[in-house]
């Protein structure tokens, strides 16, 4: 179940996370880090995930921060969004798995 919750919230989180405010950020911030944690709670609890999943979102959120430059993350953020069926890279899959292994 918790596998299907990272396929589920890695698309829906990253086209979310990067629209944040009236201008475009140029790095993470304060505005990017709401918008992703409220992108991906929203969307866990419309698929009545588990309880962890603020905690995973935190996770994920800081795993992109500490591993993912802002301009690859902008980068597949916007392939996300011209192409849902983007293929995903695996240094951003495997941040959710990390987290979510480290809920179990």
């Amino acid at each position: 179940m918790k596998k299907r919750l990272a396929l589920a919230l890695i698309p829906f989180v990253l086209v979310v996370s990067a629209c944040a405010g009236s201008g475009a950020p140029n790095d993470y911030d304060e505005a990017v880090r709401s918008n992703f944690i409220e992108a991906c709670t929203t969307q866990g609890e419309a698929s009545n995930d588990p309880a962890e999943l603020p905690a995973i979102c935190e996770c994920s959120y800081k795993g992109l921060v500490d591993t993912v430059p802002y301009d690859t993350f902008k980068e597949f953020d916007d392939s996300l969004r011209d192409d849902p069926n983007t293929a995903f890279p695996e240094s951003i899959s495997s941040i959710f798995a990390d987290c979510l292994r480290d809920s179990l």
